[in-house]
């Protein structure tokens, strides 16, 4: 399998009022093409910090103090700002946990996607909003939401937004960010299936973050576990559920079957 994504050694650290804090410490990890990767962990694990990196929305008191990521290759970290630009959004695309930053209030959901359609695959006017019609019914957003602004809309229904908007930059690597917390079952599921078409269509590798490690034993090829800043266990999904090694992983498997009975 050809890797499209590889973090090297990765550290980063928060500046705090009383002094540092290590998010990551030297984690590393790949994402081959094609490939659906979980990333788990419990809260401050570092997840979100590894997935903030790679996507270029680290926040302004964190700083890469080691490491590399490559994305086909080149190193994205140090790039200059308008290279990375370029392969941010369309070559790497984040759906942050909190996805209504990434909206804007004043714009509705249709032009969020029909701007996307624009972008991706350079159609314009009634063809670009024709497209994100579809999309967004393609992730189960009917026409009488369409038109909403993102402050009308759950955090369910905005992460799906988010996703309509990866379908139409069809970017190389697409990261998401705990896509199906506070999200019932149904539309659990839907989102999932979505993550499945992509790599169905071969349209993206996907990075999965969450704390649910059973959501990531539907849909994930490998399962990366993630422990107080470090990647303490990688391996296929069948292995991490069947046979984990490191004792946190040990931990998140015993609760999963204890919770849900499998």
């Amino acid at each position: 399998m050809t890797t499209i994504l590889e973090a090297r050694s990765l550290s980063v650290h928060y500046q705090t009022p009383v002094g540092a804090v290590k998010a990551l410490d030297h984690a590393s990890f790949s994402l081959g093409e094609g490939e659906i990767l979980g990333m788990v962990g419990h809260s401050g694990s570092g997840k979100t910090t590894a997935a903030c990196v790679i996507g270029g929305f680290l926040e302004k008191n964190g700083r890469v103090e080691n490491g590399e990521v490559l994305f086909r290759g080149e190193n994205i970290l140090f790039l200059p700002w308008r290279r990375r630009r370029r392969i941010l959004g369309k070559g790497i695309f984040l759906i942050m946990q909190n996805s209504a930053s990434a909206l804007n209030p004043t714009r509705r959901v249709i032009a969020h996607v029909a701007d996307a359609c624009s972008s991706g695959e350079a159609i314009m006017g009634r063809k670009a909003v024709s497209k994100a019609c579809a999309l967004l019914e393609r992730v189960g957003i009917g026409k009488d939401k369409q038109t909403l602004f993102p402050f009308q809309l759950s955090g369910g229904t905005k992460q799906r937004v988010l996703i309509a908007m990866a379908l139409a930059l069809r970017p190389a690597v697409l990261i998401a960010d705990e896509p199906t917390a506070g999200l019932d079952a149904i539309n659990q599921a839907t989102v999932l299936d979505l993550f499945g078409t992509l790599k169905e269509e071969s349209v993206a590798s996907v990075i999965l973050i969450t704390h649910d490690l059973r959501v990531l034993t539907a849909i994930a090829d490998r399962i990366a576990v993630m422990y107080r800043g470090a990647l303490v266990e990688t391996s296929n999904t069948a292995d991490i559920i069947s046979k984990p090694v490191h004792r946190h992983t040990q931990e998140l498997v015993n609760a999963m079957k204890t919770i849900h009975g499998s």
